[in-house]
C-alpha cells in the first residue's frame, strides 16, 4: 500500500516498511531517540504478524518512521521519528492517516510519550489522543512516560 502524505503535495510516499529498509529505519531512530531500536529488533517487528512498521520517503531519502503492534482490537503505537529535514510537511500525520486507513476494526490506538515532550503531545492531541495516565520512570535516566489514548475516530 502506497499513498501521499496528507498537506505534503505528494511529496512523500507512506507505505509498510520491507525488511531491507530496517539498517536505514534503524539509524534515522538512533539519530532522533535515545530509546531507539536495533536493526535486529525491527527486522523482528517486520517479520512480526501483529507487528506495523511504516515509513515515509521522499525519492530514496527516508522521511519519517512509524513502528506500532496489533494485539486483538488494540494497536499500541511504539515508536516513531521524522527526519529533521522533513518536520512540519505531514510526515508523521501521513503515516499516522496510512495506518489507520490500514488497520480496521480496532478499539483503541494507545501511546506512551516522554512527559518532557510537550511538542509531541501536542501533535498527538491534534490527532485525537488524550492523556489517560503516567508512569513514573518508565524511561532510562527515570523521565516519566504520560499514556495517550484514542478511539479510531476521534471526537471532533
Amino acid at each position: 500500500m502506497s499513498s501521499p502524505a496528507p498537506g505534503a503535495a505528494a511529496t512523500f510516499e507512506v507505505r509498510c516498511a520491507r525488511l531491507a529498509e530496517c539498517a536505514e529505519i534503524a539509524a534515522l531512530a538512533a539519530s532522533l531517540l535515545p530509546e531507539a531500536w536495533s536493526e535486529a529488533q525491527l527486522s523482528s517487528e517486520v517479520a512480526l504478524p501483529e507487528g506495523r512498521v511504516w515509513v515515509a520517503r521522499s525519492g530514496i531519502a527516508l522521511a519519517g518512521f512509524l513502528v506500532a503492534r496489533r494485539e486483538l482490537d488494540e494497536l499500541h503505537v511504539l515508536l516513531t521519528g521524522v527526519a529533521p529535514g522533513a518536520r512540519r510537511r505531514g510526515v508523521a500525520s501521513g503515516l499516522f492517516a496510512a495506518l489507520l486507513e490500514h488497520e480496521r476494526g480496532l478499539a483503541r490506538m494507545q501511546l506512551e510519550v516522554r512527559e518532557s515532550n510537550v511538542a509531541a503531545q501536542a501533535f498527538y492531541r491534534a490527532l485525537g489522543f488524550e492523556a489517560v495516565g503516567r508512569r513514573p520512570r518508565h524511561y532510562a535516566g527515570g523521565e516519566a512516560a504520560i499514556l495517550m489514548s484514542r478511539s479510531p475516530e476521534p471526537r471532533g
